[in-house]
């Protein structure tokens, strides 16, 4: 297993066996290694019951030391304490047309250099999305799904065959998301490839 191999950890409250915020309290102090990051996605929610939710988990990241990131919902990463926002690529470019000032705010977020996610990450499953993303400004992207997932089970996933196409179109760090485990026993290769690390929804449970 690489060391310097980042693990993400992106939430999905309906598969886990008790309430979200319980669960993190048990799992994530457990979990080695410890999260580079965590991606609170819970797509379902509307944004009110999502902030009050997100502010719950922030509180928690925040004793963790761990770096939070919003999904979906651009507007909760305006506050300088949180990493970023992770958006579906045609969202993103639906709300930085209708909010220039605080899309370029957040993408001034990901020009800086960290060892995780941050700024605008975009969400890429097919190489023609890879150049769309690069230009609405990402400052990383997460293809999936890279191996059969539950998540996605009527995709046909990547495969480390069509991985080496999406890394060589962007220069942003590339994350891989599906079918992975924390560890992942394949990490080394995935690295070698040049991913920046993996997203991790179910392996945890």
């Amino acid at each position: 297993m690489s060391r310097s191999f980042p693990y993400v950890l992106v939430t999905d409250r309906k598969i886990y066996p008790e309430p979200l915020i319980p669960y993190l309290k048990k799992r994530i102090p457990a979990l080695s290694p410890f999260p580079a990051a965590l991606i609170l996605r819970e797509k379902d929610l509307p944004l009110e019951t999502y902030r009050a939710l997100f502010n719950k988990v922030a509180q928690l990241c925040k004793d963790w030391r761990l770096p939070l990131l919003a999904h979906n919902h651009p507007e909760l990463a305006l506050d300088e304490a949180i990493a970023g926002v992770h958006m579906p690529l045609k969202n993103w470019l639906l709300w930085s047309k209708s909010h220039p000032q605080k899309a370029a705010y957040l993408l001034e977020k990901g020009k800086l250099k960290l060892p995780y996610p941050h700024g605008v990450g975009i969400s890429v499953h097919l190489l023609s999305e890879v150049e769309t993303a690069l230009q609405l400004g990402a400052s990383y992207l997460i293809v999936s799904p890279l191996f059969p997932t539950s998540c996605k089970p009527n995709s046909l996933p990547l495969g480390l065959t069509q991985l080496p196409d999406f890394i060589r179109s962007s220069p942003l760090s590339i994350y891989v998301l599906g079918g992975l485990s924390w560890p992942d026993p394949r990490a080394s290769q995935l690295e070698a490839l040049g991913v920046r690390g993996a997203v991790v929804r179910s392996a945890i449970i």
